[in-house]
């Protein structure tokens, strides 16, 4: 005698097939997708990309002391750069906007003029955020020597503790203290601020800079003085040439000279076998100068 369940399973339709299911599925307007096995992992081979990386920032060029400086911007950049884990921030030349001998007419571009005047706008507009400065001299800068044979950058570095000076008297690989070297891991990067013109084409300071430089070459370029943003890779150098924190002058304006405002972060590798230093840069760029932005300004 045959249990209920029996007699049930007697009287239900024979399964269907797969095929059978896919085809009445079909006829309904349904499509019918079964997903590929799944094949072999394929193995990623990252041994060529080794080694800790490093995150510096740099603010170049912020001309304290002229009229048209943007030191509300350069305080807000060197902050961010610290909360984003920089190590170290880099300052390649024109800290101060110079002696009155730059051009006729340079003192009504000033607010601080002198050197002693200059070094204190500098020391106490430059924040201090947790992090070192590492410093060099620009054309600027040097127009104090010039005139009365001064250091103005060695100066402004000798009243804040947390700012080197990357001077003529680093094992004579400086000049004028204009550059400065330094060893990062395997990494060898030289900061520069060129005593130089600017050119019709953004990038030509930069490359010709990279391809007369002697060996042991550098692996990456960091360059002020142009007030320009330019990124390339020239000769095996990794090349950045960085804006300013000074908006376009009246002098600058009747040279037809652009100045751009903001700064960078760069971050990179610190070995130089495989792909490695391989560079990634994020820039900092202000579209809107602020308007007088220094002490008593109307």
């Amino acid at each position: 005698m045959m249990t209920l369940d029996e007699i049930a399973a007697q009287m239900a339709p024979p399964p269907l097939k797969d095929d059978e299911l896919i085809r009445l599925a079909e006829e309904r307007g349904y499509v019918i997708h079964k997903p590929a096995p799944p094949i072999e992992p394929i193995e990623l081979d990252l041994h060529r990309i080794r080694g800790h990386r490093v995150k510096l920032g740099i603010i170049s060029d912020p001309h304290i002391g002229s009229k048209y400086q943007q030191v509300t911007y350069m305080r807000q950049h060197a902050r961010f750069m610290a909360r984003e884990g920089c190590t170290a921030i880099l300052m390649p030349g024109d800290v101060t906007d110079g002696s009155p001998s730059m051009h006729p007419g340079f003192v009504y571009e000033t607010w601080a003029q002198g050197f002693d005047a200059q070094v204190t706008a500098a020391a106490e507009a430059i924040p201090e955020v947790g992090i070192p400065y590492y410093v060099i001299g620009g054309n600027h800068d040097a127009s104090h020597y010039k005139a009365a044979g001064a250091d103005i950058a060695k100066a402004i570095c000798d009243r804040r503790p947390d700012m080197t000076y990357v001077g003529p008297e680093q094992s004579g690989a400086n000049f004028a203290g204009s550059v400065g070297w330094f060893n990062i891991g395997e990494v060898r990067l030289q900061m520069c601020h060129p005593h130089l013109g600017s050119t019709r084409t953004r990038s030509y300071r930069l490359e010709t800079w990279i391809e007369n430089l002697q060996p042991p070459r550098p692996n990456i370029v960091v360059m002020g003085n142009f007030h320009k943003l330019v990124q390339g890779l020239f000769r095996g150098t990794w090349g950045i040439m960085v804006p300013s924190y000074q908006s376009q002058s009246a002098w600058m304006a009747s040279k037809g000279i652009e100045s751009m405002v903001g700064g960078a972060i760069i971050e990179f590798g610190t070995v130089t076998k495989g792909l490695a230093p391989e560079l990634a840069v994020r820039w900092l760029i202000e579209w809107e100068p602020r308007a007088n932005d220094w002490p008593g300004a109307r």
